[in-house]
């Protein structure tokens, strides 16, 4: 088995001379149990998980290169889910000392580099427990993408079905991510600009960001959807953005703060009016975001996509979307009774705005 140098680390095989460093990688139980395994208790049960390391073909020690520490480990598992004959699912354990360094994130794209290339796998795949955010953030930033979110997948040791978030990584995806890491396709097609915003398409990696404001029972409910409670619920909404007619995160200093788009009347785009709907994280509200936001948008819908007239609605109480829609020049259309049916069951009145031309979008 071939060992792999990054910047600051590397990965080679176990050795038995190892034998103390993997029990003081598993003898932290929160390290442990966030990798499924059970916290080591001793030396001696570290053993056992050494004489499979040193048999397993695709499991690397991560080393630091400045003193030789045994810091964590990576490895390549055989996906038994998968169909594709040339798959591996990626696993990774790091010690919490050394965590928020970038080492893992150096180890995660050294190996994907070598599996795609010098192995000729065709999939990687790779899933975590719904809590663990930073997992989430490593898979997404290097190129992963969300596959499903299933309940009782991982059977642990103390005999607790957990449920379990997947991902997925292709070959062809693999190499057009590199093409872009290397400027060969410069595309920002779908991208609106403010003074101050970036209204682009969303990506699997803006997660942990919609998951951030999602979770505040404040935000949810006023847009008529639950709180999420779990990641998994972020990347599935995400999953939805990605195949509507247009749905944007609403960007920041490159943190996602928001999510603005476009919806049509009854699913039917033929008609030439779109309702437009936009949320925005408590931790960004009251300095005209959404504001700039909402102009922005209201313009791409008159000039580029043709519409004649554009509405929006707010569930009544909503005093801050209502400020937004006239401060931007709609003016009130018409009041609609339980024409909502909120995630709970209650039915939601709604006051609707309108706007019908360019001429009356204010500045």
């Amino acid at each position: 088995m071939a060992s792999i140098l990054t910047k600051d680390l590397l990965l080679r095989p176990w050795q038995p001379t190892d034998l103390m460093a993997l029990y003081e990688l598993g003898k932290d139980t929160y390290t442990a149990m966030e990798a499924g395994w059970q916290p080591l208790k001793s030396p001696f049960q570290a053993q056992n998980l050494l004489k499979y390391f040193l048999k397993h073909a695709s499991e690397w020690a991560i080393v630091l290169r400045t003193n030789q520490q045994v810091i964590g480990t990576i490895g390549l598992h055989t996906d038994v889910r998968s169909s594709k004959k040339q798959a591996s699912e990626v696993g990774y354990v790091l010690l919490a000392s050394e965590r928020k360094k970038g080492y893992m994130t150096q180890a995660l794209k050294a190996l994907i580099q070598h599996a795609f290339v010098a192995m000729d796998l065709e999939l990687l795949t790779a899933s975590h427990f719904p809590e663990n955010l930073n997992s989430a953030k490593l898979l997404l930033n290097c190129g992963f993408h969300f596959t499903s979110y299933r309940q009782n997948a991982f059977l642990r040791f103390d005999g607790a079905l957990l449920p379990l978030v997947n991902y997925g990584l292709t070959r062809s995806e693999f190499l057009l991510n590199k093409q872009e890491e290397k400027g060969q396709k410069a595309n920002d097609k779908g991208f609106l600009y403010t003074e101050r915003l970036l209204i682009r398409p969303w990506r699997y990696r803006d997660a942990p960001d919609l998951f951030a404001y999602a979770t505040d029972p404040g935000t949810g409910p006023k847009a008529g959807w639950k709180p999420h409670a779990h990641i998994g619920e972020s990347l599935g909404v995400i999953n939805q953005f990605l195949v509507s007619e247009f749905e944007r995160a609403i960007v920041l200093d490159g943190t996602v703060i928001g999510s603005i788009g476009f919806h049509s009347f009854e699913n039917d785009t033929t008609i030439d009016s779109r309702d437009l709907g936009y949320v925005l994280s408590k931790d960004y509200r009251g300095h005209g975001y959404a504001r700039e936001a909402v102009r922005r948008v209201i313009r791409y819908g008159f000039e580029t996509m043709g519409l004649k007239y554009i509405t929006a609605g707010y569930f009544p109480g909503n005093l801050a979307s209502k400020r937004v829609m006239e401060a931007v020049g709609m003016h009130y259309f018409r009041f609609r009774p339980a024409l909502v049916t909120r995630y709970d069951g209650v039915a939601m009145d709604v006051n609707e705005y309108r706007i019908d031309s360019l001429a009356e979008l204010k500045e």
